[in-house]
């Protein structure tokens, strides 16, 4: 038998949007999305509570590193200066809420047929 990812019931993300679009059509909730700025890196890694969640389900693999913020803002700033790179916030009332950055890059060989793909890394609320 393998190995079988264990999740929370509900997708937290999904719960999130629902609670943003507040019966907003989504073409109206992507006029809160903006291209992520550098500017927006400090907020970004302050927000670390779906981090703070994934530790407490796996504290073998998500333990705060020593200096994990000042690595983590260094590495999202490097991000934002590649080319291969798409990031976007989106902004609430109260302020950034949610982030996605997306590396465009060529599917392993291990994937039939392969490809462009993206990999990427967000989090919401």
């Amino acid at each position: 038998m393998g190995a079988r990812l264990i999740a929370p019931e509900r997708n937290r993300c999904s719960d999130r949007l629902n609670l943003m679009s507040q019966g907003r059509p989504l073409a109206t909730m992507l006029e809160d999305v903006r291209a992520l700025t550098a500017e927006d890196v400090p907020t970004m890694v302050a927000s670390e509570k779906e981090r703070t969640e994934r530790e407490r389900f796996e504290p073998e693999f998500f333990p705060q590193a020593e200096q994990g913020a000042t690595t983590q803002e260094a590495y999202f700033k490097w991000q934002l200066t590649q080319p291969n790179v798409i990031a976007v916030v989106h902004e609430a009332e109260s302020g950034i809420d949610g982030f996605a950055i997306a590396s465009l890059i060529t599917a392993p060989p291990v994937y039939m047929p392969g490809g462009p793909t993206a990999l990427i890394v967000g989090s919401c609320g």
